[in-house]
Parts: structure tokens; sequence; C-alpha cells
């Protein structure tokens, strides 16, 4: 099964996803298209319901709760 994975091309996201994109470890059978962009474009192309698996900001996952499932891990919330 091939998905979407959109996510920012920061450095912790980078580090997060590196084994996926590098095919480092078992993806059980699934491949990805890695699309790589700003969390504002990822934001926007989460509102559109575009991409499989996404970083998203807190404010658009208010928005997005019913299409997508926040994970356990890998969430960061700064202030201001």
């Amino acid at each position: 099964m091939k998905l979407t994975l959109s996510f920012s091309p920061c450095p912790n996201d980078t580090y997060i996803f590196e084994p996926i994109v590098n095919k480092r470890i078992d993806l059980k059978g699934f491949e990805f298209d890695i699309k790589l962009e700003d969390v504002e474009n990822l934001n926007k192309a989460a509102l559109l319901k575009r991409p499989d698996i996404s970083k998203i900001s807190f404010n658009a996952f208010t928005k997005l709760y019913n299409d997508y499932q926040l994970l356990d891990c890998g969430s960061a919330l700064g202030t201001n």
C-alpha cells in the first residue's frame, strides 16, 4: 500500500522520519510518497485532505480532528 507522508524539512522532522525515508526499518509492505513542505503548506494540504499522513500545527488539528488522528509521540507545543 502506498501512502503520502508529508512533513517539514526542519531538523526534528527529518530526524524522526529518516528511517522511513531511507527504508532503514521494516515498512511492513507500506510505501511512502514523501512530501516536504513548510507547516503552513502542510496545514493547507491537510485541510484539503490531500496527504494520508502529515505533520500539522496544533491549531490546524482543532479543525481536522475528525479526519486525522493525533499520534502519541513527536509533537511539540511552543509559546507565542
